[in-house]
């Protein structure tokens, strides 16, 4: 594995792995975003879940939909550190399988 930042991507891809990480929990103009990134790799797929897309704009969540990647949102969470509404209706409108989950600590 090299020290791309999508190499581990590439690498569950290759092994038909299921993927799951966050995307987009914290807004910045100084980075490309995720889905972005991945869907030029060819790496977005449908063994890919992604929680905390918050700050995913309407491109990002029609490539997710396109690659058939799924959406998750821990609310809750989500409200305690302040980083955005909860993305579950915006997904919902870009046809994206959903899930809601509650984080215990």
């Amino acid at each position: 594995m090299t020290g791309e930042p999508t190499a581990p991507y590439a690498l569950a891809k290759e092994l038909d792995l299921l993927v799951t990480g966050h995307l987009n929990s914290v807004p910045t103009l100084q980075r490309v975003p995720e889905a972005v990134l991945l869907h030029h790799g060819g790496l977005l797929g449908p063994r890919q879940v992604y929680s905390h897309a918050n700050t995913s704009s309407d491109e990002e969540l029609a490539l997710l939909a396109a690659a058939g990647a799924a959406v998750t949102c821990t609310s809750e969470s989500e409200a305690q550190m302040g980083i955005g509404f909860p993305v579950l209706g915006r997904a919902r409108a870009a046809d994206r399988p959903l899930a809601a989950a509650r984080a215990f600590l």
